[in-house]
């Protein structure tokens, strides 16, 4: 593995005393940085394609070398990284790698299981949320998420744009939608 020349954003140091693993932290500054930057540091010495994650490189380099060390218990296929395994796992009958925290129910997808524990909310709508909707049980924190709520299930839209008059349930609804004319006006 090489690494690419030196740039003034890789190579800028910020103080790190405020935390307890300045490389833990050094490490995800650096991966912010080259995220956003496109930088691409590890190079991979076989094909010379470059990567943010020195761990991306490693499991790129498997891809020349062969080794695929992750193997599934259920149909010893092997993968070169531990996310195409779990990524495996779901496709057989059965799988449910997914748990409801509330009743241990598992589930294939992640989807799936978030629907699944509405079903709790209507069961336990107090706990955590003390404002909750008569229609559908939704819980909310604030008066203000539940009044917000409310709206969906009585059509009002009390927002309303000045430029093209389309309404909204909620002011911050309508401050993203202006945007939208703020790019025109900028084209």
């Amino acid at each position: 593995m090489q690494a690419r020349e030196s740039s003034p954003v890789r190579d800028h140091v910020l103080p790190l005393s405020y935390t307890t693993n300045p490389n833990y932290l050094l490490t995800l500054i650096l991966l912010l940085i080259y995220t956003h930057t496109g930088d691409k540091p590890y190079i991979c010495d076989v094909c010379n394609t470059g990567f943010a994650r020195l761990d991306t490189l490693e499991t790129h380099r498997r891809t020349h070398t062969g080794e695929r060390p992750y193997v599934c218990e259920t149909c010893t296929k092997t993968f070169t990284s531990s996310s195409h395994l779990a990524k495996h796992k779901r496709l057989h009958p059965g799988a449910k790698p997914y748990a409801c925290d509330v009743c241990n129910m598992g589930f294939a997808r992640m989807d799936n299981l978030k629907s699944h524990k509405r079903t709790h909310m209507a069961e336990r709508p107090h706990i955590g949320k003390p404002y909750n909707c008569d229609v559908c049980h939704a819980g909310f924190a604030q008066l203000g998420g539940l009044e917000t709520h409310m709206r969906s299930h009585t059509g009002e839209r009390p927002y309303e744009c000045v430029i093209c008059t389309q309404t909204f349930t909620s002011s911050s609804h309508l401050a993203k939608h202006k945007r939208i004319h703020l790019v025109v006006l900028y084209r």
